[in-house]
């Protein structure tokens, strides 16, 4: 009998694993949302590409370490970003997502936290 008490332990336990993972994930990609915004309150613009660029993708290498991207895809975003020395007239600034990454790092993990916490 305590064979199958212990069976039925780990079943439960492998389901609340990928319930918490599912929330991890979720909770990521709130938090990516979060960033997303906040980045494109500082983030340079000419045309308007860049701007528009700005996503937030879900990486599944591996379903045990879930993982969100915020990214900007235009060509010359790395670029912008790094480029400490540029002007930009129409306002923004080099390091639009590393900014607000730094300044919100605790409003962003209370995002993930929450989402995890539930039950």
């Amino acid at each position: 009998m305590p064979q199958l008490e212990l069976k039925s332990l780990v079943v439960k336990l492998e389901a609340l694993k990928a319930k918490k993972l599912k929330q991890l994930q979720e909770g990521l990609v709130d938090a990516g949302e979060a960033l997303k915004a906040l980045s494109q309150d500082i983030v340079p613009v000419d045309t308007g590409l860049m701007k528009a660029s700005a996503t937030v993708r879900q990486e599944f290498n591996d379903p045990a370490k879930p993982t969100v991207a915020v990214v900007y895809t235009a060509p010359y975003s790395l670029y912008v970003h790094e480029a400490l020395w540029m002007n930009h007239p129409r306002g923004g600034e080099a390091k639009f997502l590393e900014r607000p990454l730094r300044e919100n790092e605790d409003i962003l993990t209370e995002i993930i936290l929450e989402k995890v916490s539930k039950n």
